[in-house]
């Protein structure tokens, strides 16, 4: 749960969550709608980028200003019904997803059974930050414990499986997000990190950095 008391003595007495889901843009229409999607690139058909802006809020006051974000990538299960295998899909998005897949695909480049099972969605967590002035309330770890529960809210959507990365930010003096400069620092900051996530029910996969979290039971 949120720390209300320490939130109270910044002026705010809740937070509010802007959440939202996307996909590709539809360009260039020349056919039946159904033809069309079901011709668009599998970058567009299989994955949603999800978008949560965290907000500090005052109801007496009606003041709302932005104090973090979560960002990722939610992964479809009807991807493993197209020709494409997971590790291409992601290497098609960025780079950051195509890492990610190696950590978590077989040798047919298919995301391993124990990590994530067919008809099971996956999301990556691709960061979580929380303005410094705010840290230590709890916030982050609330919007990541709630996270189905949000999204299957505000974008319908529900991932069996969720995949993260505990990587130290920052921002930079143009107020852009990036990793910790600081060596000594990035390192306490990562251990910090791994106790966080752990605590949220997160496990370190075998041979790699990432940590995974089960939301739901297996399929039976």
């Amino acid at each position: 749960m949120i720390n209300l008391e320490g939130l109270n003595k910044l002026g705010y007495d809740s937070i509010s969550l802007v959440v939202s889901g996307t996909r590709g843009e539809l360009n260039y229409i020349d056919k039946e709608i159904r033809d069309y999607i079901e011709e668009e690139e599998c970058q567009d058909k299989y994955s949603i980028n999800i978008f949560i802006d965290i907000c500090a809020t005052n109801l007496e006051t009606q003041e709302k200003i932005n104090i973090g974000k979560l960002t990722g990538t939610f992964f479809e299960a009807e991807i493993v019904m197209d020709d494409i295998s997971f590790y291409d899909l992601c290497d098609s998005i960025d780079t950051d997803l195509e890492h990610m897949a190696v950590a978590i695909v077989d040798k047919d480049e298919c995301i391993k059974e124990e990590i994530c099972e067919c008809g099971e969605n996956l999301m990556y967590i691709d960061r979580i930050f929380i303005e410094e002035k705010f840290r230590g309330l709890g916030i982050a770890s609330y919007v990541i414990h709630s996270l189905n529960t949000i999204l299957e809210y505000s974008v319908n959507l529900s991932p069996n499986v969720l995949i993260l990365l505990p990587v130290p930010q920052e921002k930079d003096k143009d107020g852009l997000l990036q990793e910790v400069s600081d060596e000594k620092k990035k390192e306490l900051d990562k251990k910090k990190l791994f106790k966080l996530y752990k605590k949220l029910g997160f496990e370190k996969l075998e041979d790699s950095n990432y940590m995974i979290k089960r939301t739901k039971e297996r399929y039976l």
